[in-house]
């Protein structure tokens, strides 16, 4: 309210406050420098070398297709012209390779991060991920032709999606500029 009269300084105050309170809610805490770490290390670990080695206990699979990209850069819409497809399947905004890495560090007794922990897996294990993914598409998906996945926040696992599917289809969205 302050904002729309113009009482600009009282409007910054509340926005600092509730920011401030925001903060204090999350849990865990937010904390910029473990996000960079993290995108340091994908970055930094999915070479083209590394990824095509590891491919090979990867999953022959050509079914999923995932949609990645930043919020409100247009993947809602491209999901909905996928749908219109009858051989589709639309899983929603999966998790699931989000709590994989998790749970492949968790593997190995939390020694190995994520995404070092790849190279430390044996096959069936990949074999057991690639089924996992499928399975919580739900079993509905198999008589499709292809599922999908529209969370756009995978881009950070577009390295495990290589690995995992070789065969998949990526569809990256980037916001187009109005202007």
């Amino acid at each position: 309210m302050n904002d729309d009269l113009a009482n600009y300084q009282g409007a910054s105050e509340y926005f600092q406050t509730a920011n401030k309170k925001r903060r204090e809610g999350l849990n865990p805490a937010f904390d910029i420098k473990a996000i960079q770490q993290q995108f340091s290390a994908v970055k930094g670990y999915f070479t083209r070398e590394r990824i095509a080695r590891l491919q090979t206990h990867g999953a022959s699979d050509a079914s999923p297709i995932f949609i990645v990209g930043m919020p409100r850069s247009g993947t809602t819409l491209v999901q909905r012209i996928f749908a219109s497809d009858k051989t589709v399947f639309c899983a929603g905004e999966m998790e699931t390779l989000d709590r994989m890495s998790g749970h492949m560090e968790s593997s190995t007794g939390k020694r190995i991060a994520f995404p070092a922990v790849l190279s430390h897996l044996p096959s069936r294990a990949m074999k057991y991920y690639c089924d996992q993914y499928l399975d919580s598409a739900t079993a509905e998906f198999r008589s499709y032709r292809h599922v999908l996945d529209k969370n756009p926040l995978n881009f950070i696992n577009i390295g495990l999606i290589g690995i995992l599917f070789p065969r998949a289809r990526i569809v990256h969205c980037t916001p187009q500029s109005a202007g």
